[in-house]
């Protein structure tokens, strides 16, 4: 199963038909395609970074002596863009202005909108539901202690 978070246009209210979903997972396409993957999901100032970095890699590449890092550097790069591409997304979703609606969590895109248009996985439940059943679920001996350091240490006194 992936998380899947939900944006909602600007100024939509409620549920709307105009929602984007994006999977928050590593990203194959962007990882085989890069810089155009990038430019075909709009993200510019990124797609130029990366065409920069892939030339500059590549020159680095027929320097004597760095033919091993012109090779290592640019998989690297590559790496970064599938693990960061669709965090580089919703970004761009942020900045223009679209509100993250909810977080579902599904097996694909069809189950996804399922959930999030149904109102099985609603953000705001997840968010407010969490806290009370972590705390109320935990055992009192595994608890913090007051005066203790995140629970590790008993701050001098014996347990």
């Amino acid at each position: 199963m992936s998380a899947w978070t939900v944006f909602e246009p600007k100024g939509a209210q409620g549920r709307t038909a105009g929602a984007v979903f994006l999977r928050d997972r590593f990203s194959v396409p962007a990882f085989l395609f890069g810089p155009f993957w990038l430019l075909w999901n709009r993200l510019w100032l990124e797609a130029i970074v990366a065409i920069a970095l892939v030339v500059g890699l590549g020159l680095l590449e027929r320097a004597e002596g760095w033919t091993l890092a012109g090779n290592v550097l640019p998989l690297l790069l590559a790496l970064l863009i599938g693990l960061e591409g669709p965090e580089r997304r919703a970004a761009r979703l942020r900045r223009a202005g679209w509100r993250e609606a909810a977080t579902v969590m599904a097996d694909n895109r069809d189950e996804a909108e399922l959930r999030y248009y149904a109102g099985a996985m609603s953000r705001s439940v997840v968010d407010d539901a969490a806290p009370a059943a972590s705390s109320a679920s935990a055992p009192a001996a595994l608890a913090p202690r007051a005066g203790s350091f995140g629970g590790f240490f008993s701050g001098g006194r014996s347990a």
